[in-house]
């Protein structure tokens, strides 16, 4: 169509940064999520943070997570459950919203950086589950989705 023209922004860069060291026998699960769950200044950053915290018991987990443009996040809580935070910056979309078929909210996070991120990590060290959070997250197709919306 030559009036759609996507003035969305992608950025490219991915922010990888090491936790806690991973034990060999342990699964290893990912977790994506719509923004990084620290500081708990909502609902959502609390439930994700406390669902890190708990899976850490049994699990090494990569938390991949979208950080606002001006985010100046503090990782170190975090990183005490995570062996890996795997960050990139949350697109600025800005496609006409009759323009698509998908809903809006779901454009917000179509990252082609975070998708080869999810892909490569998952390569590389094995993991053994992709749990996706909020119904936005779902074209990343993970193994598990929980919708709290």
């Amino acid at each position: 169509m030559p009036w759609k023209r996507d003035r969305s922004i992608y950025p490219s860069d991915v922010v990888e940064i090491e936790g806690r060291p991973m034990l060999a026998r342990r699964r290893r699960i990912a977790v994506v999520s719509p923004y990084f769950p620290y500081p708990l200044s909502h609902g959502g950053a609390v439930r994700i943070f406390h669902l890190l915290r708990e899976m850490a018991e049994n699990f090494d987990i990569f938390l991949f997570a979208f950080l606002d443009q001006e985010s100046r996040e503090d990782f170190a809580p975090v990183l005490d459950y995570c062996a890996r935070l795997i960050l990139v910056k949350k697109p600025r979309y800005r496609e006409p919203r009759w323009s698509t078929l998908w809903p809006p909210e779901v454009h917000e996070f179509r990252s082609p950086v975070m998708l080869a991120a999810l892909a490569r990590v998952r390569r590389e060290y094995a993991i053994d589950a992709v749990q996706i959070e909020y119904t936005m997250l779902a074209p990343y197709a993970g193994d598990v989705l929980w919708n709290t919306t």
